[in-house]
């Protein structure tokens, strides 16, 4: 697999009631080197007051029990490609990577 930038998934920590307080909860964004695909990036959609961004990525990850709902994309150079809700995903045990779409 080559790697060509890195997925960050969601990991939300805390939170609750002390001594009568309520705790917020920590959200922090944990890195995995991956290998990013681009299936789509347009952004020619556009409503009433301007424009959005349609874009859709694979990425490939060492296998594991990758488990996140919501992930960040960054590229080899370090630029944010954006944040995605996870639409899939899928173990590839014959190339011992797992598949996630976004």
């Amino acid at each position: 697999m080559i790697i060509n930038g890195k997925i960050l998934y969601q990991v939300k920590s805390g939170g609750g009631i002390v001594n009568g307080n309520p705790v917020p909860v920590q959200v922090d964004w944990l890195p995995i080197e991956c290998n990013i695909k681009t299936n789509s990036n347009t952004t020619k959609g556009k409503y009433i007051d301007g424009n959005f961004r349609m874009a859709s990525y694979e990425v490939l990850i060492e296998l594991t029990d990758f488990t996140a709902n919501r992930v960040k994309l960054v590229d080899i150079m370090g630029r944010d490609l954006g944040e995605f809700p996870v639409q899939s995903i899928e173990h590839l045990e014959a190339v011992q990577n797992t598949k996630i779409v976004v």
